[in-house]
């Protein structure tokens, strides 16, 4: 029968559920290439100033990685009885994995996100170095920006500084 459960004990029976949402947990694409879905930021504790300030290309980024993990539930860094990693990087410069690239670019000051991918090829470089990645249908990444400084203002260079920064790269 398809009667609701209120018409089998009659109104006296009713009962009042209250519910509250305590939490929004905002996700975006932070894929190289807009809405591929190969890396994913969700915001597990908010960051300082406004929705832009965040770092930029060749600017310095202090990142701690407090966990990289399966989705299987297996840890990969840091190693039993290992403290989470601090480390200055230069964004894009490819000192640090390409999941940590890409998510570093959308994170504001002391913000914690947990950085989703599903390619294991994202994870080669900092913090994991070349060891071998095992197979899982994706990794997560525990990530705090710890700090920031700026990079260049790359569009108000002139066309000398622009090539010079350019071959850089």
């Amino acid at each position: 029968s398809d009667a609701p459960v209120i018409a089998q004990h009659g109104p006296e029976e009713v009962a009042v559920c209250e519910v509250s949402l305590l939490e929004i947990f905002v996700s975006k694409d932070c894929s190289f290439k807009n809405s591929t879905g190969q890396v994913l930021k969700e915001v597990i504790k908010d960051g300082a100033g406004s929705w832009c300030n965040n770092p930029s290309d060749e600017g310095l980024a202090v990142l701690r990685v407090e966990k990289i993990s399966t989705a299987e539930g297996r840890c990969l860094f840091p190693e039993p009885g290992a403290s989470p990693m601090e480390m200055s990087v230069n964004v894009g410069d490819g000192e640090v994995c390409d999941a940590l690239e890409c998510a570093v670019l959308e994170m504001r000051p002391h913000e914690t996100a947990l950085v989703t991918c599903t390619d294991p090829s994202f994870l080669v470089g900092a913090p994991l170095g070349e060891k071998p990645v095992p197979k899982s249908s994706e990794y997560t990444l525990r990530v705090t920006l710890l700090d920031f400084n700026p990079g260049p203002d790359a569009p108000s260079f002139d066309e000398e500084d622009r090539l010079t920064f350019a071959l850089r790269r």
